[in-house]
């Protein structure tokens, strides 16, 4: 190594050394002159001759000397010649300024696949030099390279928290740093310890079916080839997952035991897996649902005990079934939380919650349901049985018998009994829950509801206690003719339907007001209610929904009966009126009628006072 040094200061140096100790001071200049003319093997003989390298020679010689042996171990330039070098010149500022040089030729050796124990050793063994940040790096380097498990990819994190590779280390480990919350559909992702993670690697959440060997499927996409294999054909699913599954997280028997719905996290190429439940009242042990078959077709569905939806033609029915009798060779649809069958040009809608059935020219939508022989039966849930009871079936099992003694009387029709997988269930609304209207209804108001009456013992057209005023308006005679049409498009014929007056009010307080006939159908007093389905659009067959109830309260004396009115009672409306009946010469009987929404229809409560 060529010397970057100054001739002149060289002279003044040694001049003060001269000063002090002559003898050695006149070595130490010579062998600088040397190494000032190049002539380093003459300068390192007379080093060598002096003993320049003995630990007590002076101070300044040994350092000149140290010099002079430099190009040697530079030539050299290994770990072996340099260790060498400081230990024969130790204490001279070439010494310190070996160790340098030997860490770089250390570093430059040393292969890049060591371990990171190694290169904390030469950090430690090179501390205060140049490399030994570049030990400190390279054993970072091996640390993450080489981590084998998720534990030692956490540990490698911790020990470098700035290292460039660690998102690369989550994405090869994800189950050592990422900390996973689920709640309900709510899935919060953590990284621990912190890593910045760029934005192009996730972390993305998808619930899927998992199978450990098989890998896994997205859940929405898994479920809609369940479901048609049972029958259900759904639409196009959206398979972003964005907040969560389309399709419920249920059990169906289809799913073999190793398979397991499962929230899935991804970091870039790495995953990891946290099986999930199934959604609530959605697993093996859900409460069953049944479906009743007759020859002609499905007969009743039911939900729950005490729930019913019967769908049989009764002549009698105390609504618009009525008069508007199914086609019994049709298959009923499920729509939109109804089952529907062709009635004529209509559809006779009957809701499967239970409540009041109405009729419609509107045709099922796209994604309505048949319930017919495709739709697959599952067998009888375990624990639950089923035994003659009078005409019909009774329904029993352990879990039933536990329940209140108001909840256990479950009763079928006779027929067929079929059951849906969870599922199946909760895909088409046929769950427990749908059992219920999904509004509240309006309570019945009794004789004892705080009417107003009159002496005569009838009901006084004012609102009842606790209650206010609420829109009631006349209909003139063009707009009762409009409606009368409206209801003959949809198949009763002018010849079969007598209108007394007309009404509009909004009695389920959607600010769109419905019609409200008072009249008589083939001779049976009735009440006929068309319910907008579309606001703002004229009134037709496919935009209206028609109920009937028989009310004998229509009448009185053979004519019409009072004048009604309307009023506001909590958060409902209602319609009403009172009518007064001669039995005899001297006695009469006073009735009361209501039309009240129930939840999803209109019905008509008829007392007598």
């Amino acid at each position: 190594m060529k010397r970057a040094r100054t001739k002149g200061m060289g002279v003044l140096i040694w001049g003060a050394f001269v000063f002090s100790v002559p003898a050695q001071g006149g070595k130490a200049e010579s062998v600088d002159r040397l190494l000032a003319e190049a002539r380093g093997d003459v300068a390192r003989a007379k080093c060598e001759r002096w003993g320049a390298a003995t630990p007590d020679t002076e101070a300044t010689l040994r350092e000149i000397c140290a010099e002079a042996y430099w190009a040697l171990a530079d030539e050299r330039d290994d770990e072996t010649g340099w260790a060498a070098f400081r230990d024969l010149w130790a204490g001279t500022t070439w010494a310190e300024r070996a160790l340098d040089r030997e860490a770089r030729s250390v570093l430059r050796d040393t292969s890049p696949t060591a371990d990171e124990g190694w290169f904390l050793e030469l950090a430690e063994r090179y501390m205060d030099t140049v490399p030994e940040a570049d030990f400190v790096r390279l054993a970072a380097n091996a640390a993450v390279r080489d981590a084998g498990s998720s534990a030692e990819a956490a540990s490698a994190a911790r020990r470098y928290p700035d290292h460039p590779a660690l998102a690369g280390l989550v994405e090869r480990y994800p189950e050592g740093f990422l900390k996973v919350t689920i709640d309900g559909r709510d899935v919060k992702v953590q990284v621990d310890p912190p890593v910045v993670i760029p934005e192009h690697l996730g972390p993305w959440v998808r619930w899927v079916l998992w199978d450990v060997q098989a890998g896994a499927r997205p859940w929405d996409q898994a479920a809609v080839s369940l479901l048609q294999s049972w029958g259900v054909a759904l639409g196009p699913i959206d398979q972003g997952n964005a907040g969560g599954p389309r399709v419920p997280v249920c059990h169906v028997p289809d799913v073999p035991m190793s398979e397991t719905p499962a929230v899935e996290i991804s970091i870039g190429s790495g995953r990891m897996y946290r099986p999930i439940g199934w959604d609530q009242g959605c697993g093996p042990d859900a409460w069953p649902v049944f479906q009743v078959h007759a020859p002609l077709g499905l007969r009743a569905v039911s939900l729950r005990p005490g729930h019913q939806v019967d769908l049989q033609h009764l002549p009698d029915a105390p609504d618009v079934r009525r008069w508007f009798p199914a086609d019994t060779g049709g298959v009923p649809m499920l729509d939109d939380g109804a089952i529907l069958r062709s009635a004529g040009p209509v559809q006779l809608v009957q809701p499967i919650w239970g409540g009041a059935p109405w009729v419609t020219g509107r045709p099922p939508s796209a994604s309505a349901t048949p319930l017919g022989e495709n739709l697959r039966a599952a067998g009888m849930p375990a624990g639950w049985r089923l035994e003659r009871s009078g005409d019909g079936l009774r329904v029993s099992s352990d879990a039933l018998s536990r329940m209140p003694a108001v909840l256990r009387n479950w009763t079928l029709p006779a027929g067929e009994v079929r059951t849906l997988p969870p599922l199946v269930q909760q895909v088409l609304g046929l769950s427990p829950a749908a059992a219920r209207a999904e509004r509240t209804g309006a309570a019945a108001l009794g004789p004892g509801a705080g009417w107003q009456r009159t002496a005569s013992g009838a009901v006084e057209r004012t609102p009842p206690t606790n209650a206010g005023v609420a829109g009631l308006y006349g209909m003139e005679v063009a707009e009762v003719v409009a409606s009368l049409n409206v209801i003959s498009s949809m198949g009763l014929g002018s010849d079969r339907v007598e209108a007394f007056d007309g009404w509009r009010a909004d009695l389920d307080t959607d600010r769109t007001p419905e019609v409200v006939i008072r009249g008589l159908i083939d001779g049976t007093p009735v009440v006929m209610v068309l319910d907008p389905i579309q606001q703002n659009s004229p009134t037709s067959a496919t935009s209206s929904r028609l109920f009937i109830a028989p009310s004998p309260g229509v009448l009185a004396n053979s004519s019409v009966a009072g004048t009604p009115f309307s009023f506001r009672k909590g958060d409902h409306v209602y319609m009403a009126w009172s009518g007064v009946t001669h039995t005899g010469k001297t006695t009469t009987q006073t009735s009361l009628s209501v039309v009240r929404f129930d939840g999803t229809g209109y019905v008509v409560d008829d007392f007598e006072l």
